[in-house]
């Protein structure tokens, strides 16, 4: 009896010498510098060395995760294809949690604050309160992502101030800010990490941020499909113990891609 037992210690410490059980996570992302992108065929992004920390905090449950990446440049299709994806689908790109959202798809809890900024050409002038909108472009015309938060922000300005304003699509943030920057009658949201990225690398235009229709309440989340076999094991991962946004690995992975002056905004406490 003793060497049947002492063979089965045996047996399971060789399952966990040989390795965990191998899956596979599909990670859907949106190309969108800094969160995540695509440079020289490599996969970076704060928001994908998040996911490699969680893929490594699955792997000490006996999980090994083979993660298979795929980008999406549109956020519309990205949604669609978390929405509409198998169980072992994470989606990254930067999006507000909502309640509106919840109906179609789950959340991980957040891992960055989500600051939307109303940004003009910097000849506007800077307005003191919002009815001020009204009066502050000879021709308005806003532009945002299809079916987005700055989507409803934005028909909310026009339900209440500019009732004719032409709202027009594109499909990501710098084409957002691109836009602006060059028509003094384009306004538009985008999130400051976004505007700074842009502002970085373009120091010839002067974008003003009309810091009274500014939203810093919103959280940013991973998505998942309703069936996915992720949803807990996220939730776990960011909130058990102090979770991973108390660790050192997270402030420094922030550090790596955003600079002190964006940092203190976007970091969840």
């Amino acid at each position: 009896m003793k060497n049947i037992i002492y063979s089965f210690i045996l047996f399971l410490f060789a399952l966990n010498k040989i390795g965990a059980i191998n899956d596979t996570l599909f990670v859907y992302y949106l190309e969108n510098y800094p969160y995540s992108y695509t440079e020289k065929k490599m996969v970076k992004g704060l928001e994908i060395e998040i996911i490699n920390e969680y893929i490594n905090w699955v792997k000490n449950d006996g999980v090994n995760l083979i993660p298979i990446y795929k980008s999406f440049d549109e956020f519309d299709k990205l949604y669609e294809a978390v929405k509409k994806g198998k169980s072992n689908v994470i989606g990254l790109g930067s999006v507000t949690i909502n309640t509106e959202r919840i109906k179609d798809i789950s959340f991980s809890p957040p891992y960055l604050k989500n600051v939307s900024i109303l940004i003009s050409d910097g000849r506007i002038p800077t307005m003191k309160s919002k009815s001020e909108v009204s009066t502050a472009f000879t021709n308005p015309c806003a532009i945002t992502l299809k079916n987005s938060t700055y989507e409803k922000y934005l028909l909310d300005i026009k339900k209440h101030f500019i009732s004719q304003l032409n709202i027009t699509y594109t499909n990501s943030e710098f084409n957002i800010i691109d836009s602006v920057a060059n028509n003094k009658n384009v306004f538009g949201y985008c999130d400051i990490l976004s505007y700074w990225t842009y502002t970085k690398t373009h120091k010839d235009k002067f974008i003003k941020i009309q810091k009274i229709f500014t939203f810093d309440h919103d959280n940013l989340g991973f998505i998942v499909p309703k069936i996915s076999t992720h949803e807990q094991e996220l939730s776990e991962f960011f909130e058990s113990g102090f979770g991973f946004i108390a660790t050192k690995k997270y402030h420094q992975i922030l550090e790596e891609y955003l600079s002190y002056e964006v940092l203190e905004s976007v970091k969840v406490d």
